[in-house]
């Protein structure tokens, strides 16, 4: 986890705690007479505080996974929603129970509570993380779906083309700092281009020169000073 993940998940903690400070005041569901407003607050800020690290989890996981499987963003954040609700009502279980051990409320009560209640408040967090990610692609920093994705780089004037196995995107920095973010064993085999050691699937000769195949079809050309610093990788051609 990078310092930027680390300084942005201390953020939504603090303000999901803040949010359930706000919510244990006003007490919904029914927990307003529930008894102490002291553990009513307590009770809520626990419950916001892991909720939002239950939905976070689930709604990052659905961007890559609706990105790697071509998904349209709502159907990612829907079912995102849909599953982090369950362990969230699981969790309000375990909690409650041991606050408020009167309470009788079916497991279906409970899921449905957590899904009404985390649709709006997981809808203000995917456009938390939406702006974030604009943020970060403004200043000119890979955006959180590339990393271990990353199959190759490939230099473009000041800019850089970050390609993965499904698509590719276009960079403003430079070809050294895309590849320090990577955190992928690779070799940058011309000046113009960087690709992960185990993105490559074949090593061609034509004549002199050699080409890299790699697993999304591109081509990367090899440039002589590299070679010897491919063969150690145990990349031979055909």
């Amino acid at each position: 986890m990078g310092w930027a993940d680390l300084k942005g998940w201390t953020r939504d903690v603090a303000g999901a705690a803040a949010v359930g400070l706000f919510v244990g005041v006003i007490g919904p569901f029914g927990s307003y007479s529930n008894g102490s407003a002291l553990v009513r607050v307590a009770y809520w800020v626990a419950v916001m505080v892991l909720g939002v690290l239950i939905y976070g989890t689930a709604l990052r996981l659905a961007h890559r996974l609706a990105r790697i499987w071509r998904l349209p963003a709502w159907a990612g954040f829907l079912t995102a929603v849909v599953i982090a609700a369950a362990p969230m009502a699981g969790v309000c279980v375990l909690i409650a129970s041991q606050v408020w051990p009167f309470l009788t409320l079916s497991p279906l009560t409970w899921y449905l509570e957590c899904l009404v209640m985390g649709l709006p408040l997981a809808a203000g967090y995917e456009l938390l993380l939406r702006r974030d990610a604009r943020r970060a692609k403004a200043r000119g920093e890979p955006p959180r779906r590339f990393g271990r994705e990353v199959i190759c780089l490939q230099m473009e004037d000041h800019y850089v083309r970050v390609h993965t196995a499904v698509r590719s995107e276009l960079i403003l920095m430079r070809l050294s700092d895309a590849v320090a973010r990577t955190g992928r064993e690779g070799l940058q085999v011309h000046r113009s281009w960087w690709v992960a050691r185990d993105a490559v699937t074949e090593v061609i000769r034509d004549g002199r020169n050699l080409r890299l195949k790699l697993l999304n079809g591109l081509e990367v050309p090899v440039a002589r000073r590299a070679v010897v610093r491919l063969k150690a990788l145990g990349l031979e051609p055909s």
